[in-house]
């Protein structure tokens, strides 16, 4: 499964800042695609050389693969934004999720965005004629989030986008394009949303 770890392997604070930009993409971007596009896109900046400075995060395709989510952690997490936004269930209570519904939400938006990238680097392998490692071409192609096996997946995909320019930069155009196009609805689903709500002020009569 793309290299996920039982026991944690990445520092502390690396593993937090992981956990969270997975995260924080599912919250903005809850369709399951959406936010592996947005995720796959930040991951990939790591390796690009043109990737604006602020875009930097220092978690790329392998550490993504790394993450080890702390259930109670990432819930405390989410119910403070919940009880800061006022967001409740049906019942107009403040709404609380589990540990293990937040822990499988991270590890399992952390497989669509790493299966996102291999999607992309094997349609551009194919594009180009370039020949891909057995370790990426073996996995089955199905959109199941857990269906990748082998912890060498991830260093292996690296290691031939860093290699091949054209495969990478044709996944660079692919998913930016995605990621664009996700940032895109959900702007206009917001607008929509804001005009559904917006009550125009009644006109005053005029009393003279």
């Amino acid at each position: 499964m793309f290299g996920f770890n039982r026991a944690p392997t990445l520092p502390p604070d690396m593993n937090d800042r992981a956990c969270m930009l997975v995260l924080n993409n599912v919250a903005r971007y809850p369709q399951h695609w959406d936010s592996g596009y947005i995720t796959a896109d930040t991951l990939l900046q790591e390796i690009n050389p043109e990737a604006e400075p602020h875009r930097l995060t220092g978690i790329g395709i392998v550490e993504i693969a790394q993450i080890n989510p702390d259930g109670k952690k990432l819930a405390d997490t989410v119910h403070a934004i919940h009880d800061r936004f006022g967001i409740t269930d049906p019942n107009g209570e403040p709404l609380r999720v589990s540990h293990d519904e937040v822990r499988n939400t991270v590890r399992t938006g952390g497989h669509v965005a790493l299966r996102a990238v291999l999607k992309n680097t094997l349609a551009g392998a194919e594009y180009f004629g370039v020949a891909a490692p057995n370790a990426l071409t073996r996995q089955p192609r199905r959109q199941h989030a857990a269906f990748m096996h082998g912890s060498n997946v991830a260093p292996q995909m690296l290691e031939y986008l860093q290699e091949e320019p054209l495969v990478r930069s044709y996944v660079f155009q692919s998913l930016g394009v995605l990621a664009a196009q996700t940032k895109a609805k959900s702007r206009a689903r917001q607008q929509e949303a804001s005009s559904a709500n917006f009550i125009p002020a009644r006109r005053q009569r005029n009393s003279h």
